[in-house]
């Protein structure tokens, strides 16, 4: 059966450390706490500016990022590279000292750890709940736990509050609906995107496509229709404490604008929301008030081309039958 392993961390700061609760247990049924409100994770007060260099550094590896305009200018790309990977191995080598200091509670624990996860063969699903900005965009997936032993675990963000949505029963479908918006998509390629899901129509899905639409038609579709997944591909980001999609080449949304048509699909069965698409972090935050119960984002800037391949690759798994988080 698969293991569940839920991290809260919801007091504290980098300057101080973190707080918070340590549960596991199998899915579906009740976990146990290993340890709660001791210091789980000790001050770390470089770990955000090891993040912000990275992020400085790697926005800079391709002008051609999804959802963002390039800059001009003249670059020595070597000179780029090679300073992306020397800040990328910065803040990965800080964020495994950290989660493995001799005055971290999960060092500590990591023994009666190993006890509780078990087979290292079995599916885990590992939730990091934390309202924290720069917690949510650390490489969790790099905790050495998940990625040298337990390898069969995947890591996902939840917020520290958060409650389950209830969904109406309806009738049963004989395909899987998806509502695709193809939003603006100036100085980048997403008709790979509307192909991928295309082919994912070939196995039995149905996918409505809204190209550039107006806000009503965004709106409408989403009050009038019951949909599984709502997919966005387009330019998109977080400004002012907001995520905006751009639907077309003058009009962009948020998901407050779209809450109650939203909350009307998610009570009527919609799944999963995607954005394929820049800076998403915001768009999953404002989601996650409204419920839905899982969300597929890119919580950073993109090149176009692995855009693309990311939706081409999880399509192919998610058709087969592989666990979504996988």
């Amino acid at each position: 059966m698969a293991k569940l392993v839920i991290l809260k961390l919801d007091g504290g700061d980098f300057q101080n450390g973190f707080n918070g609760t340590l549960q596991i247990g199998n899915e579906g049924e009740h976990l146990a706490n290993i340890i709660s409100g001791k210091l789980l994770l000790p001050p770390n007060p470089t770990m955000p500016e090891k993040y912000r260099r990275w992020q400085s550094d790697f926005s800079d590896l391709d002008k051609c990022l999804r959802g963002r305009r390039g800059s001009t200018g003249v670059f020595d790309p070597n000179q780029i590279l090679e300073q992306c990977r020397q800040s990328a191995r910065d803040l990965i080598n800080n964020f495994k000292d950290w989660l493995n200091s001799q005055d971290s509670a999960l060092q500590n624990l990591r023994e009666k750890l190993c006890q509780q996860l078990g087979n290292p063969k079995e599916p885990i699903r590992v939730i990091i709940q934390t309202d924290d900005a720069v917690l949510k965009r650390l490489p969790w997936h790099e905790w050495d736990l998940f990625a040298n032993t337990y390898t069969q675990a995947e890591v996902a963000l939840c917020p520290s509050e958060y409650k389950e949505s209830g969904v109406v029963q309806t009738t049963e479908k004989s395909a899987l609906r998806i509502l695709a918006i193809l939003g603006n998509s100036e100085g980048i390629n997403i008709k790979s995107d509307r192909q991928s899901l295309e082919k994912l129509g070939l196995n039995g899905a149905a996918p409505t496509f809204l190209v550039e639409p107006k806000r009503t038609e965004v709106s409408d579709s989403l009050w009038e229709q019951t949909w599984d997944i709502l997919f966005f591909a387009g330019h998109s980001s977080s400004q002012n404490d907001k995520g905006w999609i751009f639907i077309n080449t003058t009009e962009s949304l948020t998901i407050e604008e779209l809450k109650f048509g939203l909350r009307k699909a998610i009570s009527y069965g919609l799944q999963l929301a995607i954005f394929n698409s820049c800076d998403g972090l915001k768009l999953a935050e404002d989601l996650a008030d409204l419920n839905i119960p899982q969300v597929i984002l890119m919580r950073e800037p993109v090149p176009d081309k692995v855009a693309q391949d990311f939706l081409q690759f999880f399509l192919k798994a998610f058709t087969v039958g592989v666990n979504l988080y996988m």
